[in-house]
């Protein structure tokens, strides 16, 4: 299953310099996040190993090449060693890149929140995923979209056993605008 932003909107050019585009052989794949200048962290649903991997720091059009990418191999992928492929449970790895990313405009960490979310606050995910529900229409340039955490009853009440304490939910229960899976495009 595709990993979604539905209902987006363009971001800002260079607005999240923390969004990575992994590539494999060329091949979009998913999407990371730097957390300093030699780590990103990404979902564990989305390891390969390193050799086939690609970091492109700095993107906003992955059809354009605007002068400001990084490409960055990877020396070490770390998946959680509790990772779940079926549950998704800790679906998080870390990354290793092979040479320090060079802190600019278009490419800094991103800032690690000092507390955990709560309902109802705000959070803003983004990604070049596919952007509809049923076929595939992939997103060229980084889409941004807002979306309210969720009580964990409203989140048991539509997901039921399969969200886990390691888990959260995020987005709108009526539809119409998500990201579905773990965001990692």
């Amino acid at each position: 299953d595709d990993d979604k932003i539905i209902g987006g909107y363009e971001c800002t050019p260079h607005s999240q310099p923390w969004q990575i585009f992994l590539t494999i052989d060329r091949r979009r794949w998913c999407g990371a996040s730097l957390i300093n200048s030699l780590w990103a962290v990404s979902a564990a649903h989305c390891y390969v190993p390193v050799n086939q991997l690609m970091l492109h720091l700095g993107e906003h059009s992955v059809f354009v090449d605007e002068g400001t990418e990084q490409r960055i191999r990877p020396e070490k992928v770390i998946t959680h060693p509790k990772y779940n492929d079926r549950t998704y449970d800790n679906d998080f790895m870390l990354i290793k890149l092979s040479q320090p990313a060079v802190f600019n405009q278009y490419v800094q960490p991103i800032p690690l929140a000092s507390s955990c979310v709560v309902a109802g606050e705000e959070c803003l995910v983004s990604g070049w995923g596919n952007q509809i529900n049923t076929g595939v229409i992939y997103a060229s340039v980084l889409q941004c979209l807002n979306v309210p955490v969720l009580s964990e009853a409203k989140c048991r009440a539509s997901y039921g056993s399969k969200i886990t304490s390691n888990m959260f939910c995020a987005g709108y229960l009526e539809g119409g605008k998500d990201s579905c899976q773990v965001k990692s495009q």
